[in-house]
């Protein structure tokens, strides 16, 4: 296999079918994913890049159009968008609201699920679905596992912030919580004409209402089959995401106030059984392009210079002054660096700091130069 660094090789691996980027919020994780996808597509491997943060990040660095200037139109919140001058790369984003009634739709027959989405209270308990990123976050992956599965695809997942992350990732085990609850057994059981739901029924009569009880529970019992079906998907997720086909990859950049994050992010993967493949260190300086001319022999250059006072030579001691700080602040970003990879536990790789990327080829070349 080829690959000069831990990144591009995770790209190429075919052991590996699914990588997940996770970090704190500004470090960068839309880019990498992004980059990924790029190397990928850009090597023969088709790609799919898939976001669940809130933020349309994605299809900005990707140069994709927005939704009203798509040519097609996706027939579902899941159907993959082909990036322009990328053969082999598509993208998602995560349409909560149409996700989740996709789904209903999709799980129901054709006059129910029309009944159920005319019902006066679906919108606000879908829109309380929905509103919960995490719950369809989690249903998005899951779709696009089992179509990457028929595929062939590698799928990149674009999280939220690490605390959000972590929300997916916990989203199967709140999901069959709720859906497997006495509460919603017993309002099925009201929606389904059953008896025998005693106290709790009772209960739930006087707080809701009678005519309001039934109604709701009409609701959940249409509703059960695609939550179900929500919950399922999610545990097949689950169990895909802590197999050794999956990877994640901790982003970061060198900053103090990351290395506590990044420490505590691996450090939650690891208890949920997930693979950390890699530290991605971004918007590191660049490799050292100063031919071995040690910091020492140019402050004496600076001080001969100062000594001869004349305005040339303090002007090239003014520059020279100025590069030893950049090479100062160079050198802490370095050891931050090295901090951050230790932190992690993890194979360290460090891209360089790059000017706004919105092309394939660039975004490619950002794995390609990394080290």
């Amino acid at each position: 296999m080829t690959g000069a660094n831990a990144l591009a090789n995770l790209a190429l691996s075919p052991a590996v079918s699914t990588i997940v980027c996770l970090g704190t919020g500004g470090v960068g994780k839309t880019t990498t994913a992004a980059a990924l996808g790029a190397y990928a597509a850009g090597h023969g491997r088709a790609a799919l890049v898939v976001t669940v943060d809130p933020a349309a990040r994605l299809a900005q660095i990707m140069g994709q159009p927005q939704q009203g200037g798509l040519i097609e139109q996706p027939s579902t919140p899941w159907q993959p968008h082909a990036v322009a001058q990328a053969s082999g790369l598509s993208m998602v984003h995560l349409d909560a609201s149409a996700v989740f009634d996709a789904a209903v739709r999709e799980a129901l027959p054709t006059q129910q699920a029309q009944s159920l989405l005319a019902n006066r209270y679906y919108r606000l308990v879908a829109d309380a679905f929905a509103g919960s990123a995490d719950y369809m976050a989690a249903e998005l992956v899951g779709r696009l596992r089992e179509r990457v599965e028929r595929t062939g695809e590698l799928l990149i997942v674009d999280t939220a912030p690490a605390v959000s992350a972590f929300e997916v990732l916990d989203a199967p085990a709140r999901l069959a919580a709720f859906t497997d609850s006495r509460f919603v057994r017993t309002l099925r059981g009201i929606g389904s004409g059953e008896r025998g739901s005693g106290l709790t029924r009772r209960l739930i009569g006087a707080v809701l209402g009678s005519d309001l009880t039934s109604e709701v529970a009409e609701l959940l019992t249409s509703l059960h089959a695609a939550l179900i079906g929500m919950r399922d998907r999610a545990h097949d997720t689950l169990a895909h995401l802590t197999s050794q086909s999956s990877a994640f990859v901790l982003v970061t950049r060198p900053a103090a106030g990351q290395v506590q994050p990044v420490r505590e992010a691996a450090a939650n993967l690891r208890a949920r059984g997930y693979r950390i493949a890699v530290c991605a260190v971004n918007q590191t300086p660049p490799l050292d392009l100063r031919f071995g001319i040690s910091d020492d022999l140019v402050r004496e250059s600076v001080r001969a210079l100062e000594a001869r006072g004349d305005s040339e030579s303090l002007s090239v001691s003014d520059a020279l002054r100025l590069l030893l700080e950049e090479h100062r602040v160079d050198a802490v970003a370095d050891s931050l660096a090295d901090e951050l990879i230790e932190a992690s536990g993890a194979a360290g790789v460090r891209l360089p700091r790059s000017v706004a990327m919105n092309q394939p080829a660039a975004l490619a070349a950002l794995i390609a130069s990394a080290w």
